[in-house]
């Protein structure tokens, strides 16, 4: 799993970069074994699942990071 940063050239992106003082505007997971980015968003209801290349050639500013996710520890 790897972590997604990106953002967009709308208003809304630019607003949520300037009040979070951040360079990114949204994340997702991406998923590296199925090639799938799981995102969420309020207008297109909720959490989605996107085949990757869709969603990088949809978003085009973005950052991937490695996404350390912990094994089952019963």
């Amino acid at each position: 799993m790897k972590l997604v940063l990106c953002t967009h050239r709308s208003f809304s992106a630019w607003f949520l970069r300037f009040a979070m003082w951040s360079k990114w505007s949204h994340s997702a997971v991406f998923d590296e074994e199925k090639m799938v980015v799981y995102d969420s968003t309020f207008f297109n209801g909720g959490v989605r699942k996107w085949p990757a290349k869709v969603w990088f050639e949809k978003n085009g500013i973005y950052e991937i990071r490695p996404l350390d996710v912990p094994s089952d520890r019963i």
